[in-house]
């Protein structure tokens, strides 16, 4: 947010520096790294600082490469929680490999469908992206977008991962998704068994009343009729 708030005030170098350290937190924000270069008047120099920062965060753990990012393999490959549309998008992968189709490759992710499921939402992700580009939309509109497409088609979706859209709510209010992060919550139905059991069961009919406010206010999202300027924000 500071970086999307640097960027808005033209301060491009600045809004780079802090999506470098947002970046090294967590991958996502590197995706809005182009709608803030766009707005640079230097956009090398904007990259440079952004490459530099984040190699300089990086760099204590170079000694061992492959464990910055086996988390990030873990939860792309293997994790599933919690999920909405990323489950539907499953249901028809698994009804492919149930056909065979893919059985003469010898590629795994082609024949497990959670990870061919991914396929066609990271096409679906860059075309959110794609179109925010083609719209000129301003960084922060375009981070918005693609925040809630995160957020449907996340393979896991902790409740906490819904502190991610409360700041843009402020610039673009959304009953939908205001009701959605008092929801959200009720995720967690599944720990009283899990700590007893050991057994994590979700129930269907809690994730549909804890996504129906989510959709509602996508579809309101979808509706919604802006007017358009010269900057198509």
């Amino acid at each position: 947010m500071l970086g999307l708030s640097a960027c808005s005030r033209e301060r491009p170098l600045s809004g780079c520096a802090a999506l470098a350290v947002a970046t090294a937190g967590k991958l996502l924000p590197v995706v809005f790294l182009p709608f803030l270069l766009r707005r640079a008047a230097r956009p090398v120099l904007a990259a440079a600082v952004f490459a530099v920062v984040l190699a300089g965060l990086y760099a204590p753990f170079a000694a061992a490469p492959s464990d910055m990012f086996r988390g990030t393999f873990e939860y792309a490959m293997r994790w599933r929680s919690n999920d909405s549309l990323f489950a539907l998008v499953q249901s028809g992968a698994e009804a492919v490999v149930s056909t065979g189709w893919f059985d003469d490759f010898d590629s795994k992710l082609l024949k497990e469908p959670q990870r061919l499921a991914k396929l066609p939402l990271v096409a679906l992700g860059l075309a959110v992206l794609l179109c925010s580009w083609l719209r000129h939309h301003r960084p922060h509109r375009a981070a918005f977008l693609f925040t809630v497409f995160f957020l449907a088609a996340a393979p896991t979706l902790h409740p906490w991962y819904v502190v991610l859209v409360v700041p843009f709510l402020c610039i673009y209010p959304n009953w939908g998704l205001l009701l959605f992060t008092c929801t959200v919550f009720t995720a967690y139905h599944v720990l009283p068994r899990w700590v007893s059991e050991g057994v994590w069961e979700e129930q269907p009919w809690v994730v549909v009343l804890e996504y129906v406010p989510f959709y509602a206010g996508v579809l309101w999202l979808l509706l919604q009729r802006r007017p358009q300027r010269a900057d198509g924000d």
